[in-house]
């Protein structure tokens, strides 16, 4: 009888503010169970993607000549490499009509990442092809292919795709491809009379990714004094990828569900206070027939606490699905698996959380209640305030009665409005800045002004050698007359007791775009990341101590430029600069920049000098563009689906709120009808009461999004390492979204009034 007698009365509005309950705690718990799961898992995704043992691998590749039996026992023996496995391959062009690609060939049955069956089915010249290239070049199953393993065209025929592991194929951005046993066969049988390039790859596992750091000098010590273009070493490169991904967007995914979270709880508050003035009357006569308040108010609470599950358990299934549906779609986008563990383990445990915070919050709104008196109580209070209002109306001036209606009726209005216009203006604001960010990311150009250029268009290795470097590098600037062309090189130093990544360039290239200070001038100084002196706590000007092999040296920090190479944490030095630490050193590369970057003309340059003897020729450019347009990838897939989930939220809030409004005003309604107003007229104050409320918290959003938009950006960018940049967003876009908001809460307002 006692839940019968509550649920009397306004059914309609009763079981709309169940409704809005039970949507607002489903919203919120599959939007943060798929935001904090990406959060939680991407690094681990994207690290252990492509790793059988679900660990980080190490990858080491040698060439062939340099290579010496011990390698892999002493990576184990000198780091945390738990286990090593050696694998050849050899290196190969994939032939397109437009450009070739650099591949490797592996052999399935010698490749420990492939065991499954059907891999070992391969026979003659048929290959396996990764995802990345099949999807770049439009590669169906069963074509034939032209590879070009050496000197020697041949003909291959697809059987099937594999997610290749996108950093491991850092190996000069190669891709791998798997071919049968008999043509690996055939490869070892003719090399090197084929022409090709042979290399050991060393692969180990560590126990986590965090052990990348302190094993990485350790590795290049298990080497020895190999010249850097015989050694291809991969997960340097693992760590700086991996958080770019997570350190700015997944940011932007959290920073949404946290206004989500804002704006839901404020509006949680809004629903409770509505339901107890609701409710007031029925609370007073239940209090008047004897119930205490505490079982009163138990019975609110019982109500909002099995709709708040019931969100709960409908959210966990939302927010799985979500996150299989994204991780499903970012796989199909990128080529790579994204995949983990625990994902319905960690989405539940998400969801409680949530759904507990809501019960607090349900738990303090209702305290309210317990303010509320028997029926016989509230009409003598009320009795006594009318006669207050009164005495108090009688004494004071016309004007300062003017004045306090004024004030009264504008805190009045804004009660009923101010939680729709804070939601408006909270969301628009975020809306503005994901769209400048998408401005940013929309073009490769745009992408290459955040994150940085190369530093060469082509790029020249020494295999054994840098004899032939310099007779290559002539011969290239008379017939192209580049704007830059430097010796260069990379090595692992000690920076006041950190392992670092330090480009070493007999000139400096002045496209690198500082953020401070100008560039070194002498041996005795050095440029460092923004990342890397803020890590350091150093200032330009400011001495760095620097360990090789031993020999310490003093160094002067002259600039700040940007990088997203090795997670931001490297720096720049001259060649004379790094001979103090090691005066025998002599750099293996060439890097040549060109006034004006055309494919065609690099592509033509690298079938022309690449077969020269002990010198390999790379398109830099074109390597490190293709890592950066991966990340695009990720990054429009990421931002697409966040301002999808910004719009449908906004709309979705904005009809909750003017249904709850109206509920609340249901009185006023029928006062206003009383005295001869129309429902037309009604209707049309309703509806420019709140579509001015929206325009003007869309102005607001979108001028803080302006204001406020570029300096949060700049902060999120230089968190990572990156440059200030300004959020310019798109005008146009952001008009026609708002428009589209404003127009479906015209239609919002329309329906709820009808009922």
């Amino acid at each position: 009888m006692f839940y019968k007698s509550i649920l009397k009365g306004n059914f309609k509005e009763k079981k709309f503010l169940s409704v809005v309950l039970l949507l607002m705690t489903l919203i919120l718990t599959s939007l943060f169970s798929t935001a904090i799961h990406l959060h939680l898992e991407s690094k681990k995704f994207l690290l252990e993607s492509y790793s059988a043992s679900q660990q980080p691998e190490v990858l080491v590749a040698v060439e062939n000549n340099q290579y010496k039996s011990n390698f892999a026992e002493k990576l184990v023996n000198n780091s945390k490499i738990k286990t090593s496995y050696v694998q050849e391959y050899y290196t190969g062009n994939f032939v397109d009509q437009v450009k070739d690609k650099e591949v490797v060939f592996f052999s399935p049955n010698s490749n420990r990442d492939f065991k499954r069956e059907d891999l070992k089915k391969l026979n003659g010249n048929e290959v396996l092809i990764p995802q990345s290239l099949k999807k770049v070049y439009g590669l169906k199953l069963n074509q034939t292919i032209t590879l070009k393993p050496g000197k020697s065209f041949q003909k291959f025929k697809i059987k099937g795709f594999f997610d290749d592991p996108i950093f491991s194929s850092s190996l000069a951005g190669q891709k791998r491809i798997l071919v049968s046993s008999s043509k690996f066969n055939s490869f070892s049988s003719h090399y090197p009379q084929n022409g090709m390039a042979k290399y050991k790859l060393i692969s180990g596992y560590l126990s986590n990714h965090h052990q990348i750091a302190k094993t990485t000098p350790k590795v290049l010590k298990s080497l020895g004094n190999l010249p850097s273009s015989a050694i291809d070493y991969s997960f340097a490169n693992i760590e700086s990828n991996l958080m770019l991904i997570p350190s700015v967007f997944i940011i932007l995914l959290l920073t949404l569900s946290l206004f989500i979270l804002i704006s839901i709880l404020i509006m949680l508050w809004y629903l409770i206070t509505v339901t107890i003035d609701d409710n007031k009357l029925e609370m007073s006569i239940l209090l008047s027939q004897g119930f205490t308040r505490l079982k009163v108010i138990l019975n609110y609470l019982v109500k909002s606490v099995s709709i708040i599950l019931t969100g709960t358990i409908i959210g966990i299934v939302i927010g799985y699905f979500s996150y299989v549906f994204l991780s499903g779609y970012l796989s199909n986008v990128t080529g790579v698996s994204w995949g983990g563990q625990n994902e319905l383990f960690s989405t539940i445990t998400i969801g409680l959380l949530i759904a507990a915070a809501l019960i607090i919050v349900c738990v303090i709104g209702f305290l309210k209640a317990l303010r509320v008196g028997p029926i016989i109580q509230i009409m003598q209070q009320s009795t006594e305030s009318h006669k207050n209002f009164h005495f108090k109306l009688a004494t004071i001036s016309p004007k300062r009665l003017n004045f306090t209606l004024g004030v009264n009726k504008f805190i009045g209005q804004f009660k009923k409005t101010g939680t729709l216009f804070s939601i408006v203006s909270l969301l628009t604001f975020l809306m503005v800045v994901i769209l400048g960010f998408a401005s940013l990311f929309n073009s490769t150009s745009g992408a290459l002004s955040v994150l940085g250029a190369p530093d060469g268009d082509l790029v020249l290795l020494a295999k054994n050698s840098s004899a032939q470097l310099s007779n290559v590098a002539t011969q290239i600037s008379k017939g192209t007359h580049p704007t830059y062309v430097s010796k260069a090189d990379q090595m692992m130093v000690n920076i006041n007791g950190q392992k670092t990544t330090v480009d070493i360039l007999e000139h400096f290239n002045k496209s690198t775009k500082l953020l401070q200070g100008s560039y070194p001038t002498n041996q005795n100084e050095i440029l460092l990341t923004k990342k890397m002196a803020q890590s350091l706590h150093k200032k330009v000007g400011a001495q760095i101590e620097l360990k090789y092999r031993g020999v310490k040296k003093k160094y002067q920090i002259t600039g700040f430029y940007q990088s997203i190479n090795n997670n931001g944490l490297s720096a720049k030095m001259s060649i004379s600069g790094f001979q103090r630490l090691n005066s025998n050193f002599s750099p293996s590369q060439v890097v040549i920049n060109f006034k004006k970057y055309d494919e065609a003309k690099i592509n033509k340059l690298i079938k022309k000098f690449d077969n020269v003897d002990n010198v390999n020729v790379q398109n830099g450019r074109a390597t490190y563009i293709s890592g950066i347009n991966y990340v695009r990838l990720i990054l429009q897939a990421m931002l697409l689906f966040i301002l999808i989930i910004t719009i449908v939220l906004t709309c979705m809030l904005l009809s909750m709120l003017v249904k709850l409004t109206l509920i609340q005003e249901v009185k006023e309604f029928n006062t206003l009808k009383m005295i001869g107003y129309s429902n037309f007229r009604i209707r049309h104050i309703l509806l420019y009461r709140f579509l001015s409320v929206i325009v003007l918290g869309q102005l607001i959003g979108i001028t803080f999004g302006v204001l406020i938009g570029s300096p949060l950006g700049s902060l999120l960018m230089n968190s990572v390492g990156l440059s200030a940049v300004r959020l310019v967003p798109p005008f146009g876009m952001v008009t026609i979204i708002c428009l589209g908001i404003l127009l479906l809460g015209s239609i919002s307002v329309a329906v709820s009034q009808r009922k």
